[in-house]
């Protein structure tokens, strides 16, 4: 990934999104809005760098691991190195482990009942440290049909993420170890052998697992408390009676407060039920870091929370971090790589510099971009973009840098973070006096994405920005009091739907509120909701009651506009004249719902996975099946139902934008072998001099479009043909023959289990009616965007009777 193309791209789109999303089709809104973002209230904060330099390695290969340090046997080491496991999940014989993950073998094999905490950082093999100790002692007992191991992972994703591994590794051995996957999508029905066989180390369903229960079992906390309690599962406990000796805990840290406590309660039913004692079992914990890793007051405390959630006394368990070492270079290499960057940058980087940083990112948690920056360049340091681009050079491989092996390695090594905000609502200061954007604001006033109560130029109180569902024109509301005056409105949307999660998860529509659920709850509390808005002519709507206001900002009091009032502090409201329900000032329907601007993680996550895929780094393998290169990207939210609207989502996006640029680009092919070559055959000379020698009045249309298209041809121009109609069998026909499609079809029918559109034709009628088979209120839709145009062939033949324009038709 180029880090300064994602920064410039992703913000590019986020902004784009935004602005589209809340003011679609408003110009001079949509270019104050982009303003705000892009130059004032910026949506992505200065990225962050991490070290990868390598973790420090043992001195003794795998091999001799057994043969030397004695601490793995012969035959399991033989078997994880074989060509039986799959290159990617083989653990070479002649690799060096790295250190903590030799120290974790040896603590869990000592055999004096020890628990390990796993600290290190992200791709340092922390799974090799608990899952081999646990399979080579699975692998000596060969006790068949009883759990003796549980994995448990806080989410089925990070379960399915070890399946490959764990499956080549159980597969390998010569004492084949059983294991399974069990969650809320293991297969409840029981199959045939010939089926279940196929999947053999794997234990692919209930009946399966409960006849003869896996050595290894991976689950989640919920699964787990469902099989402590459900008949169904006794048959699991009952044959696994003593036999369970190994827990993992996958992330502990993410276990916190009442779910911690809910955890170690469920740890000690299990070690009940299963009929084992505390010191029977060992515990491989994996974890973060609590605080500064080299404090020992921060590893007692580490120590203490896993003891509470284990059981296990604190002086059992060992704490195990790993330690990222910096190679030396090769001073020649290292000397060319720097003298590139500095003439394609125009920086004075040195060789000291270089070593200098090296050592201060690998000391440090994390650097900023301007920390990093400044020790390479101080005029670059100043603008992001460029300090990415130095940054982003200095990580590429330079052939032969490592001093030690003479591989290549970078100058200058890292992982970025980038972090983009949410945004909560958009909030205007209504103040005319006020200097804020004063050449700029719109009517209503000057916007901003930070909330404040007050402003805070000019200190008067602002007021939440909300866009008119049906016309998408901007509206102030808040709250007014007779006696407190106004104030923003109280936020109602419920706690769930917060920064994390949106009722409506849909990118066509912003999030929406009823204000008459509103209304009801403000009242009661003393405060009525007001929507004001300056309309630039009057509201057509009959039956319906204008009302002008001024806002006082010094007695914090909304007043009735006075006749001479200046313009420019004048806000209208709208209210039927019947039943005083509030209406849009400017186009006079309801205001049942309004739509507040406002963009939660998740959104901002959809919004940005395109770009996050065509940044990522494809796979080797060239399968003509594997989508999108193989590109691939996790996202968590902090809740599975917002989890699952995401993913449902974010197929939907992908299916639309597939089903739009396909048929765009289909038709755009079938105007373009239209196109007529230049100058006239004979037939069309022919045909050129009799209607050239005619009076152009004379000439009915069409033949006067004729004539113009052959003067066209005969003056040496590419006539581009009127788009051609097309039928949606033929459009059908030729999308549900395209490669692409079959991908989308197989890919998205597998990750919906199976469950999808029985065949592709079903499949893509069902796009095809998401298209067209709606029209969409304010959303984009191909017609909307000025892509296709549909024509009803009916309506266009029929005629419309002589006297209906005489009955209003």
């Amino acid at each position: 990934m180029n880090y300064a193309d994602f920064y410039t791209s992703a913000e590019k789109v986020l902004i784009d999104s935004l602005v589209s999303l809340w003011l679609r089709g408003k110009a001079k809104e949509l270019a104050y809005m982009r303003h705000i973002l892009s130059k004032e209230e910026p949506l992505m904060a200065e990225p962050v760098f991490q070290s990868i330099f390598p973790w420090e390695s043992s001195k003794e290969t795998f091999g001799e691991h057994a043969t030397k340090l004695h601490i793995l046997s012969p035959s399991f080491v033989e078997a994880l190195g074989s060509d039986k496991v799959d290159e990617e999940m083989r653990f070479p014989m002649r690799r060096c482990p790295y250190k903590h993950q030799t120290k974790s073998w040896k603590t869990l094999l000592s055999g004096e009942g020890k628990t390990i905490v796993v600290t290190s950082g992200t791709g340092s093999g922390k799974t090799e440290c608990f899952m081999i100790p646990v399979l080579q002692d699975i692998a000596n007992r060969n006790e068949k049909d009883c759990v003796q191991a549980i994995f448990l992972y806080p989410l089925n994703a990070l379960m399915k993420s070890q399946q490959k591994r764990i499956h080549a590794w159980c597969n390998a051995l010569p004492n084949k170890v059983t294991y399974a996957i069990y969650n809320g999508d293991t297969e409840k029905s029981k199959r045939t052998e010939s089926f279940t066989s196929k999947f053999f180390p794997q234990l692919v369903t209930r009946p399966q697992i409960r006849e003869t229960p896996p050595q290894v079992l991976f689950t989640n906390p919920t699964m787990l408390n469902y099989m402590l309690v459900r008949a169904e599962d006794k048959a699991i406990l009952e044959k696994s009676q003593g036999k369970l000796k190994w827990i993992l805990l996958d992330e502990a840290h993410t276990y916190t407060g009442s779910s911690a406590a809910e955890l170690s309660l469920q740890l000690r039913r299990v070690l009940d039920a299963f009929g084992v004692t505390i010191d029977q079992v060992n515990f491989a914990v994996t974890s973060a870091t609590i605080g500064d890793e080299d404090d020992p007051a921060a590893e007692q405390k580490l120590k203490t929370f896993v003891s509470q959630l284990t059981g296990k006394p604190a002086d059992c368990i060992v704490v195990i971090g790993g330690k990222r070492i910096v190679p030396e270079m090769d001073a020649a290499k290292a000397t060319v790589a720097i003298e590139s960057v500095n003439a394609k940058y125009g920086t004075k980087i040195s060789l000291a510099d270089i070593e200098r940083l090296r050592k201060k990112l690998n000391a440090n948690p994390v650097l900023s971009t301007k920390q990093i920056a400044k020790q390479l360049d101080s005029v670059i340091s100043k603008d992001t973009v460029k300090s990415l681009e130095v940054i982003n050079a200095l990580g590429d491989k330079v052939d032969g840098l490592n001093k030690a092996d003479g591989g290549k390695a970078a100058l200058l090594p890292s992982r970025i973070h980038y972090f983009i905000r949410s945004i909560n609502g958009v909030y205007a200061c209504v103040n005319p006096e006020c200097s804020r954007h004063k050449k700029v604001r719109l009517g209503i006033g000057s916007l901003t994405t930070y909330q404040n109560t007050n402003c805070p130029v000019c200190k008067s109180k602002m007021l939440e920005v909300v866009t008119c569902p049906s016309c998408g024109g901007l509206i102030v509301v808040g709250e007014n009091s007779t006696s407190e005056g106004f104030r923003m409105h109280v936020n109602t949307v419920d706690l769930d739907n917060g920064v994390f999660f949106d009722a409506d998860e849909d990118l066509i529509e912003s999030e929406e509120l009823s204000a008459d659920d509103g209304r009801a709850r403000q009242e009661a509390a003393g405060y009525t909701p007001f929507y004001f808005a300056k309309p630039s002519k009057p509201c057509l709507r009959h039956h319906t009651h204008v009302e002008k206001h001024v806002f006082n900002h010094e007695k914090n009091k909304i007043e009735i506009a006075p006749d001479d009032a200046d313009k420019a502090t004048v806000f209208e409201s709208l209210r039927h004249s019947e039943n005083n329900k509030d209406l849009c000032p400017y186009c006079g329907n309801s205001l049942g719902h309004v739509n507040y601007l406002r963009a939660s993680a998740t959104q901002m996550g959809r919004a940005l996975a395109t770009t996050i895929l065509d940044n990522a780094e494809g796979v080797k393998n060239t399968d003509s099946e594997i989508l999108y290169k193989g590109k691939k990207y996790i996202a968590f939210t902090d809740n599975r139902q917002g989890s699952a609207r995401t993913a449902m989502g974010l197929n939907q996006d992908v299916e639309r934008a597939w089903i739009r640029a396909s048929i765009f680009h289909k038709m755009a092919d079938m105007r373009l072998e239209r196109i007529e070559p230049s100058g006239l055959t004979d037939e069309e000379k022919q045909t050129y001099q009799y209607l050239s020698t005619q009076p152009k009045e004379a000439l009915p249309p069409f033949l006067l479009t004729e004539l113009k298209r052959l003067e066209a041809k005969k003056s040496g121009k590419q006539v581009v043909p009127a788009p051609p109609e097309v039928s949606f069998d033929e459009i059908s026909t030729a999308l549900e023959n395209n490669t692409d499609f079959r991908k989308l079809y197989k890919h998205i029918n597998e990750a919906r289990g199976g469950k999808g559109a029985e065949n592709t034709t079903v499949y893509l009628r069902a796009l095809l009616i998401d298209q067209f088979g709606w029209i969409p209120k304010r959303a984009n839709s191909m017609e909307t965007m000025g892509f296709v145009r549909l024509v009803y062939p009916d309506l266009k033949k029929g005629k419309v009777s002589g006297n209906s324009f005489g009955k209003g038709l």
